[in-house]
């Protein structure tokens, strides 16, 4: 069954206006604050980001405690906490002790202050909203092929079970269905908004997400999607090397781990200790990096990654 997603052209126009007038909020709120001050919140997402690399390290110790995330998921926790803090402290001084546009008496410099200032914040809003359209439209693409593979498992459904389509319980089922499709449905429609015309050319021209990753992404969400697809995926070695792993089949047998995962309860699940125990394993970390996994992605749907897109 073919799922068509309708692009709507008033979303787009809705979602790159508010991004016009974020743009030239910001533009006008940078004019008022001056160069110093937008300067110090420029410096701050710098020295936050290095501040992040460099000390990650140094924080996973209290995150783990704090947080009881598996290692591989702290890196990237420990860097964003160390980013707010520093990126938080530097804008707030600045904010304290630097003049803003108005504090400037000569016509002159305060002209020149506040359009530093302006384009600066305009600037970093600007990259605000490519990142922001960018991840919402790789998460429609994974809700596009959700809503693909669900289309294709209901018409497979109603050809085996022609008999039972009229019968109540089936249609409370159905209703059931359709009321968690929404999001989806959202999500999908976002991405093939913001892709059509001229503007989604341009959108996906200034994407900051590298077309490998994207691709990569995307195709897992279609292995997971799809039974047959997943069956051909762990059929390789190195994944049914993972699958086996006495750390991983440990954690699959237990029944409130499946549960969590039924429930796609995914907070609790990162949090839980055996799950946190299994991926910090150092032989489980040896053969989780073994996997090639652009190359088993490639065999699950039987043709190079580079064709995925």
């Amino acid at each position: 069954m073919e799922l068509k997603i309708e692009p709507s052209s008033l979303l787009q126009i809705g979602v790159v206006g508010a991004c016009v007038l974020i743009i030239a909020l910001a533009g006008w709120t940078g004019w008022k604050q001056g160069a110093l001050r937008q300067g110090a919140i420029l410096i701050g997402v710098v020295t936050g980001a290095i501040a992040g690399w460099l000390l990650q390290p140094l924080m996973r110790p209290f995150m783990r405690a704090a947080l009881g995330l598996p290692d591989m998921l702290l890196a990237p926790v420990s860097m964003g906490f160390v980013f707010l803090i520093v990126f938080l402290g530097v804008g707030i001084a600045g904010r304290i002790w630097m003049p803003a546009t108005a504090k400037f008496e000569a016509p002159g410099k305060r002209k020149i202050v506040g359009i530093i200032g302006s384009l600066i914040t305009m600037a970093m809003s600007t990259v605000f909203c490519i990142v922001t359209i960018s991840g919402l439209r790789l998460v429609g693409a994974l809700a596009e092929i959700q809503l693909i593979q669900q289309a294709s498992a209901k018409t497979a459904n109603e050809v085996q079970a022609q008999p039972a389509l009229d019968s109540p319980k089936h249609a409370e089922a159905s209703q059931s269905k359709q009321e968690e499709q929404p999001f989806l449905i959202a999500a999908a429609t976002f991405k093939a908004s913001m892709e059509q015309g001229p503007a989604g050319e341009l959108i996906k021209a200034v994407d900051p997400i590298p077309p490998r990753l994207r691709i990569l992404v995307t195709a897992i969400g279609r292995i997971t999607a799809d039974p047959i697809t997943m069956e051909r995926f762990l059929s390789r070695p190195d994944v049914h090397a993972i699958a086996e792993h006495p750390r991983m089949r440990e954690v699959l047998d237990n029944p409130d781990i499946v549960k969590m995962l039924e429930r796609q309860d995914f907070v609790h699940l990162l949090r839980d200790q055996r799950l946190v125990d299994a991926v910090n394993d150092p032989d489980f970390a040896r053969v989780l990096g073994e996997l090639d996994l652009e190359a088993a992605i490639a065999d699950a749907e039987t043709r190079p990654l580079d064709s995925l897109d």
